[in-house]
Order: structure tokens, then sequence, then C-alpha cells
């Protein structure tokens, strides 16, 4: 894989309104919506799905190409987030038995780790709201649970 290409970073499809609804794209912006929003950045909802599903083990691949969607670029992650997620490819490969460092040079293959563990993380976030809609409750629990 080309290691200097850096990939869009993608979420499923069908997760696209609630990344939405719970994070502050560029349409909500200057808009009274912005009241509504839990994350003032889509990536920062991306991190918690990623860092929720790497805790909870929660690794699913996309099925197919067409559920995917790009929500933002690498760039727009900040060096907090770089660190966990080159910390999560290390520990993931650890996990596996590949104790390569090398995998954090490799952008393709850690978005490649971040958007399975950010879809896991997601669908079981949403289902977690499903059963109790409170948000911030819901946050604040998984923050102090485990």
């Amino acid at each position: 894989m080309n290691q200097s290409r850096t990939p869009p970073i993608h979420i499923n499809e069908k997760f696209n309104m609630r990344y939405s609804l719970y994070s502050n794209p560029q349409h909500k912006r200057n808009t009274d919506e912005k009241e509504l929003l839990f994350f003032s950045r889509m990536v920062d909802l991306f991190m918690l799905a990623t860092i929720h599903g790497f805790k909870e083990g929660l690794r699913i691949p996309f099925e197919k190409p067409s559920e995917k969607t790009d929500i933002f670029k690498w760039s727009n992650f900040k060096d907090e987030d770089l660190t966990i997620i080159k910390s999560i490819g290390l520990l993931e490969l650890i996990r596996i038995g590949n104790e390569d460092p090398n995998i954090i040079n490799d952008k393709s293959r850690m978005v490649e780790i971040i958007q399975e563990y950010a879809n896991g993380g997601f669908q079981d976030l949403m289902e977690i709201l499903e059963e109790n809609p409170d948000f911030e409750g819901n946050f604040i629990s998984l923050i102090l649970t485990k």
C-alpha cells in the first residue's frame, strides 16, 4: 500500500445522520441547531466511537465498500488524536501477534483499524442510546464504568 497517500476517514453510511445529529458539521455552525450538539467536531465523536469500540473489542469491518461514506480527512486529527490512533494500532498488532512498530507509519493500515473500531463502537453507542436516550448520562456512564 502507498504509505504516503492520506486516505479519507469513513463511517458506515447508516450512521451518517447520527454523526451529523451529535456533532458539528459545517452546515450547523451558524444555526440554532448549534445548541443541540454534543461534540464540536465530527472527529471528536469518531474518536469516542473508536475508543469505545477498542475498549469493548468491537472491531467490525465494512461488509462492502458501498456502505462507507467519507466524513473527514486524516489532517483533521489533532496531535492527541494521533497519539491515541497510533496506540490503538500498536496494541491491535500486539493483540494479533505482530509487534512491528512501523504500523504507525502506514496511514492506510491505521485508518482501516480505527474505522473498524469506530464502526463497532458507534453501533454499540447507538444501541445504548436507543435503550436510554439520555446522551449526557450515557456518556458519563461510559467514562466512569469498566
